[in-house]
């Protein structure tokens, strides 16, 4: 192995001797100067690069699309993404319930085009295209984002994206024929689709224009063949702009119930109201609650849901209607297990609970007593995939960093658990080990991390390495199959992921120790791991890349920033970078419970703190980085990127490359094409390889 990485290194080293002609672009400064509490001044040299829409933002971006366009062709390996595809060609029969008469596909066309959905129903012998994105516009780069089928599988309702942006789109078309109806919904975001009878709640925002902020979430009701003016209003909260509301029916379609999340004060109402009697009228069901409840079914006479894990570990709840705020737990809460997937059955719950070492499966009646247990292999994750209620059988998958899922089904009656077909590998996963180790944070607290690696590799500091984390919102990381990751560890690679605090991945005191007042210690844990890996002589500082996106991107740039000597390569993604100035655009203002706000003294002086663009040194050689974003991203702005890559590029003592690459007619979650996306996992890697060489 030690001699087939060197062949590697040596080939790239060569490639890489071409692109040795880098030359920083470097940013003209047009100085603004902000004032904060009379002794706080901030200078912000590369403000003007916020008006994307200007002719010289633009000129800027195609040059330094130019310059990492043309850094990246001398140093790319082809020979990364037909590996990888070789890899993920691995055969899993897919599930489809019994209880659906449609299976539905997204699959891409052509290289240059986004995917298609497709559809295949009793006696097809093959899928047929039911919606063609590409028809929609001949200028903009559409893409479906979603999709909901009626109760009665007439029609299907499709969201749609216009060059990637959160504010989508939506069309109905009838099954099977295809037939599109007239209605046209727009300025549909973050928007689930609950069908009920000739029509389907959904919801919106205001946003004034592509990076203004997102205020004003409402839900509506629209009946089919109707125009988007003529929809009912069936909630909004005034005075609350940031509040956001997220809905479902109870599994009997006998109850419509709508959460109402006070985003930066950690409070929740629950409404309701009956579908049949109650037109539209909703009622308080809990108010003011400091635990975060979803409701799904209702039996005897009773609401059953359960609490997430950002509100502990997360319990199953059962709530009477005439004694609401007396809900009793019918599970307890784990302080080594967070409750992660819940399905409820006709007379069972289905539950995923995730631990430190590997995900549980749990099979509960409405009672809260447990039936059956069944635990998955070390360091993977689960999911539950669908129920057959003719044969009483729950679908289920698990999967690592280098499994593909293997799909298995359960026996609700006998508990007795079978493999759905024969899954395929296409490479000896046995030779590589993945484990679960824990490190220590510079507090002492035991930080999870999962590490991937081929055995026999020797752990004398040379290894290339790359670490990962995400560390936000509360939300639980799990393992899925990358075959990419496969080809790195196959090359003599080391993949880690760890499991900072701010993640979900312990519950709601492990979120919240690193958000907020909090946050930094998120990117502590960060740093701590890649200590670990360099301590343990898995790799070292020259031979250590770090990835990251959305707030994960954040966190590998604000370890960068203030750790540089422990990394050779850092490339965050779609990453807030300016915190001073995140909560004025698009939903930075519902992520002030999670990052801070400048309006509050000192959460300010925290924002300045930890703020990877306003701590950059002019003395320091950061490592070399590949900064992603998406033009059309209103989610987190690319300013952000264009801001800190000008910063990085503009100062004398940056030798290391420092490039940024901007998708064109994309947003939050880059490329969208399959040539585009093949493109993305090329350079990406490619980049991580010769720098590490």
């Amino acid at each position: 192995m030690k001699q087939h990485f060197t062949l590697l290194a040596m080939v790239l080293f060569t490639l890489g001797l071409q692109a040795q002609n880098y030359q920083p672009i470097i940013t003209k400064k047009e100085p603004v100067t902000d004032t904060f509490y009379t002794k706080y001044i901030i200078n912000d040299d590369y403000r003007w690069l916020e008006n994307t829409s200007s002719d010289e933002v633009k000129a800027w971006i195609k040059k330094e699309n130019k310059q990492s366009k043309n850094y990246l062709s001398k140093i790319k390996d082809e020979d990364i993404y037909e590996k990888a595809v070789r890899y993920n060609k691995v055969k899993i029969p897919t599930f489809s319930s019994s209880e659906k008469k449609y299976k539905f596909r997204l699959v891409y066309d052509y290289e240059t085009t986004t995917p298609v959905l497709q559809f295949k129903g009793p006696g097809y012998e093959t899928y047929k295209t039911l919606v063609d994105p590409n028809e929609l516009s001949q200028t903009d780069l559409i893409t479906i984002e979603g999709y909901e089928v009626s109760e009665h599988e007439q029609y299907l309702a499709y969201q749609y994206s216009r060059n990637g942006s959160d504010k989508h789109e939506m069309k109905i078309v009838t099954l099977p024929y295809g037939t599109e109806l007239p209605d046209h919904l727009t300025n549909v975001m973050f928007s689930n689709v609950v069908w009920y009878h000739d029509g389907f709640f959904y919801s919106t925002f205001e946003n004034k224009n592509n990076f203004g902020v997102t205020t004003h979430q409402k839900v509506f009701y629209h009946k089919l063949r109707t125009g988007q003016f003529q929809d009912t209003l069936v909630f909004e909260r005034k005075g609350y702009p940031e509040n956001w509301f997220s809905y479902e029916k109870t599994r009997d379609n006998k109850f419509f119930v709508l959460k109402e999340t006070f985003l930066n004060k950690e409070k929740y109402n629950i409404f309701y109201f009956n579908l049949k009697k109650d037109h539209f009228r909703v009622k308080p069901l809990l108010i003011n609650l400091k635990t975060d409840i979803n409701i799904l079914a209702f039996t005897k006479e009773k609401f059953v849901g359960y609490t997430a894990p950002v509100s502990g570990t997360g319990i199953i709840v059962e709530v009477d209607p005439l004694h609401p705020m007396h809900w009793k737990a019918l599970t307890p809460s784990f302080s080594e297990a967070t409750l992660y997937h819940v399905k409820f059955l006709d007379d069972k719950i289905a539950a995923i609970y995730q631990t430190s070492k590997q995900p549980i499966l749990a099979i509960l009646n409405y009672s809260g007593v447990v039936l059956s247990t069944l635990k998955m292999p070390l360091a993977t994750s689960a999911e539950i995939d669908g129920y057959d209620k003719k044969n009483n059988e729950l679908y289920f998958h698990y999967s690592s960093f280098i499994v593909p899922p293997i799909v298995n089904h359960i026996n609700l009656s006998t508990f007795k658990v079978k493999l759905y077909g024969k899954t395929e590998y296409n490479f000896d996963f046995k030779s590589l080990i993945f484990k679960q180790v824990e490190y220590p944070s510079n507090d002492s607290t035991m930080i999870p991390m999962t590490l991937v690696y081929k055995r026999g590799i020797e752990k004398n500091g040379e290894n290339p390495a790359l670490l990962k984390a995400y560390g936000g919102f509360g939300v639980i990381s799990t393992p899925k199959f990358n075959p990419f990751i496969v080809d790195f560890v196959e090359r003599g690679g080391v993949f880690a992921f760890a499991y900072i605090r701010g993640g979900g991945e312990k519950g709601k005191k492990w979120a919240e120790a690193g958000s907020g007042a909090n946050k930094q210690q998120s990117f502590d844990d960060f740093i701590a791991g890649a200590q670990y890996l360099i301590n343990q002589k898995f790799t070292g500082p020259d031979k250590l890349a770090i990835y990251g996106a959305s707030n994960g991107g954040l966190v590998v740039a604000a370890a960068a920033i203030q750790r540089p000597d422990l990394f050779k390569v850092v490339i965050p993604q779609a990453a807030p970078l300016d915190m001073i100035r995140f909560e004025k655009f698009t939903i930075g203002n519902m992520h002030i419970h999670e990052y801070g706000t400048v309006t509050d003294s000192l959460s300010f002086t925290q924002l300045l703190h930890y703020s990877p663009y306003h701590n950059i040194k002019e003395d320091v050689n950061y490592p070399a980085m590949l900064i992603i974003t998406s033009d059309n991203d209103d989610r987190v702005p690319p300013f952000h990127s264009y801001k800190f890559a000008a910063k990085l590029q503009s100062r004398t003592a940056q030798e290391n490359p420092v490039l940024l690459k901007v998708f064109k007619q994309a947003g939050h979650y880059g490329a969208s094409t399959y040539k585009d996306s093949r493109r993305s996992y090329i350079d990406l890697y490619s980049f991580i390889l010769n720098t590490l060489r």
